[in-house]
């Protein structure tokens, strides 16, 4: 749920429960009695036609969860491409990636221990790339222990972002891996209480067509 009372829209959703029971799409696919890591494999996802879409891919209150994917096309999607909020020990493995139009990537809700990899990224988000612990309807907490391993396909920098979280891993800034050399551009933002309520007001507006 937003600040405003809309609901978002997902293309494909994961939640899960404090027990470690994971659904998809509403539909049961792991219990917690399932030890280690969880695994899913999925193929192309893309925005249909006609079709509002938020985030291409959500992750809920997930635990032990890996996903791998071969394609997200997320161009015409509002805001992410991959959501994750409130999860801890979530791994998310892209192939190709292509920016929503906000960003690609928010990690919120004190999410801890999350690993995100994308051998090529294309396009960025148009206010960053990876926005690490913004507003959450689900956790305050700080979000922390989070590990990127980013490759735009055309080697500009990788945009980062932080709010209510800790600085990210940047497991390739000095490696080179599927493409060039990757440089990083992280911005940490005030931590205090601003940017929470900047943040909820400016989700706010948004649905009114208005932006600051």
């Amino acid at each position: 749920m937003n600040p405003d009372g809309t609901q978002d829209s997902f293309g494909v959703a994961f939640h899960g429960d404090d027990n470690g029971n994971i659904w998809q799409d509403g539909v049961p696919i792991f219990t917690s009695d399932i030890e280690g890591m969880r695994e899913v494999t999925l193929g192309k996802l893309v925005k249909k036609e006609g079709v509002k879409i938020t985030d291409l891919l959500k992750i809920s209150g997930c635990l032990r969860l890996r996903i791998l994917v071969d394609s997200i096309d997320a161009r015409d999607c509002l805001e992410d491409a991959i959501d994750i909020n409130h999860s801890h020990d979530v791994e998310v493995m892209v192939n190709e990636l292509y920016a929503a139009n906000t960003y690609c990537s928010t990690i919120k809700g004190g999410s801890t221990n999350i690993r995100l990899m994308v051998a090529a990224q294309y396009g960025h988000g148009s206010e960053t790339d990876y926005d690490l612990g913004n507003f959450s309807d689900q956790s305050n907490a700080r979000t922390k222990g989070i590990s990127l391993h980013i490759n735009t396909a055309d080697s500009s920098p990788v945009k980062v972002r932080l709010l209510t979280a800790d600085a990210p891993t940047l497991e390739n800034q000095d490696l080179i891996t599927y493409f060039k050399p990757q440089t990083y551009k992280v911005v940490a933002l005030n931590q205090g209480w601003f940017y929470p309520v900047f943040n909820f007001f400016k989700d706010f507006l948004k649905h009114f067509g208005i932006k600051i």
